[in-house]
């Protein structure tokens, strides 16, 4: 898991929305977070920072952690809102296939 599936199992099972900030870690990634109906935010986190931030894209153990308001996010460039689209795109495809194969299992 990742905070791009954490996020996409809570706005699929729970509702709300989806989010993505510049990461605090990454000069080419974005963060996804979850906002519930409530307005709490969850964002999937490792206990501590990866090694590289490549390492996400293959899951690792994390837990969430919740704020009642997103954290301030420094501006996101260019390069990291195109490369987290289309990370976004694929990794969303990745995760509904994966969903789909395991109900039928």
């Amino acid at each position: 898991m990742n905070c791009l599936t954490r996020s996409l199992d809570l706005l699929h099972e729970k509702g709300g929305w989806f989010a993505a900030r510049a990461s605090a870690h990454s000069e080419w990634g974005m963060h996804a977070i979850h906002i519930d109906r409530d307005g709490r935010v969850t964002s999937y986190v490792p206990p501590e920072p990866l090694l590289h931030p490549a390492l996400s894209l293959s899951g690792f153990d994390g837990d969430d952690r919740h704020a009642d308001y997103p954290r301030n996010a420094r501006p996101a460039p260019l390069k990291m809102i195109v490369v987290s689209a289309w990370i976004l795109a694929i990794g969303a495809t990745l995760w509904a296939a994966k969903r789909a194969i395991w109900r039928r299992t």
